[in-house]
């Protein structure tokens, strides 16, 4: 909110240093003012760092507060695509060149079952992970009884062998605009794209702007209709407009749904039996819960 403030009034300083003296009638509002400051927050970083874009669709119902005689007013439901930009961490655009992108995705191999199976090493450490997180629940959850084990289920408790990790930091977030656009469509889709860039002062057009590689996250339908641009556009169209460049993956609230239906398919599974010791169901029953 400061950074906001800061940006807020560093524009109106700007537009009395450059002899703005005609007042205007029209009152800016609150959400009107911390809308351009987000968005000029999001240039300013766009212009200075690598950033990466989240987008998804919104649906808002809007009630009618009270229903009076020949009111013409009705409930609604509006629907819109939000997006936000993020800052990647220690991200250099020398490290996602599009055309290094490219030839690796050229020169890689078919995809194999042993490709996206554990290591032994890495199969360890998600256990221990899991081991973690169930003990975690039980002494954050457990009531007083458990409270004394707080210190050895410390985020720093846990030791893994998992290879470049990320340092703990805080991960800095620029709102973009809501876009009235049914982000459902192929066609949708590319116009959210455009918008995104061209809020945070990205131009399409522009030589540069393929270089380097940007990464949109989005759920998996979204993910869908940007793959759909590329086989449609690649040799048809120009490269910026083929989404060559675009590296889609699955937004993060869309990862934690799918472990989560995962998991739910594997313990209790589609036959909920209480006689089956190996789904939760059958515990459940035990516990009378």
């Amino acid at each position: 909110m400061r950074e906001l403030r800061r940006a807020d009034e560093e524009t109106q300083v700007a537009d009395e240093a450059q002899g703005s003296t005609e007042k205007s009638n029209v009152v800016v509002g609150l959400l009107k003012r911390l809308s351009d400051a987000c968005k000029r927050a999001a240039r300013a970083q766009a212009s200075l760092r690598v950033l990466a874009f989240v987008y998804d669709n919104i649906n808002m119902l809007f009630r009618v507060a009270e229903a009076r005689m020949e009111a013409t007013g009705k409930d609604a439901l509006q629907n819109g695509t939000c997006a936000t930009a993020f800052a990647l961490f220690n991200a250099e655009p020398e490290d996602l060149l599009t055309s290094d992108y490219l030839s690796s995705f050229a020169r890689a191999p078919p995809l194999t079952l042993h490709d996206i199976l554990l290591t032994p090493a890495e199969n360890q450490a998600f256990t221990e992970l899991l081991r973690h997180t169930v003990l975690s629940i039980i002494v954050n959850y457990g009531g007083p009884a458990f409270a004394r084990f707080k210190s050895a289920v410390d985020p720093s408790a846990i030791q893994t062998t998992v290879d470049n990790k990320i340092p703990v930091h805080t991960t800095e977030v620029f709102p973009l605009p809501t876009m009235e656009i049914d982000e459902s469509t192929i066609v949708g889709n590319a116009e959210v794209t455009k918008s995104m860039f061209s809020a945070v002062g990205l131009d399409m057009a522009s030589d540069t702007f393929t270089r380097t590689v940007k990464l949109i996250a989005g759920d998996q339908l979204s993910i869908a209709r940007l793959r759909a641009l590329t086989r449609n556009r690649a040799g048809h169209d120009s490269f910026a407009n083929s989404y060559l460049w675009a590296v889609v993956i699955p937004g993060i609230f869309h990862y934690k749904m799918a472990a989560t239906h995962g998991f739910m398919e594997v313990h209790y599974g589609r036959n909920t039996s209480p006689g089956n010791p190996g789904s939760l169901a059958f515990h459940n029953n035990l516990l009378d819960r």
